[in-house]
């Protein structure tokens, strides 16, 4: 992969890592403020417990996302971005635009996902 291609998708996966980070931020906030919440009743209590279950779900899907941006630029820093790591061959440039942190290749994806069910 060129440099040009390289240098865009440092851009966007540094773009991307600024976003998470500050949805991290107002979940974090979000679930301090229902920790903090007097609540009157169960009903209360069943949605802020909900509410919070699923902010700690998506917390953690937002920190998985960043892990995978950063052993994304560590692999442009490395010129190995773009390599698929189960077969080795280069990742389409059309997938990458869509998910600039993809570690597998379309077909080696489909078999990943497959082993993990």
């Amino acid at each position: 992969m060129n440099e040009k291609i390289l240098e865009k998708f440092q851009k966007i996966l540094e773009d991307r890592r600024e976003v998470l980070h500050a949805h991290i931020h107002t979940a974090n906030n979000s679930i301090t403020e229902i920790h903090n919440q007097s609540l009157s009743d169960h009903a209360d209590f069943t949605s802020a417990n909900s509410q919070g279950m699923l902010n700690t779900s998506i917390l953690q899907q937002y920190e998985n996302e960043l892990k995978d941006i950063a052993l994304s630029l560590e692999k442009i820093k490395n010129k190995t971005f773009g390599i698929c790591q189960m077969c080795g061959d280069e990742i389409d440039e059309a997938r990458l635009e869509i998910k600039p942190h993809a570690r597998y290749c379309i077909i080696c994806r489909e078999i990943y996902e497959k082993s993990q069910n």
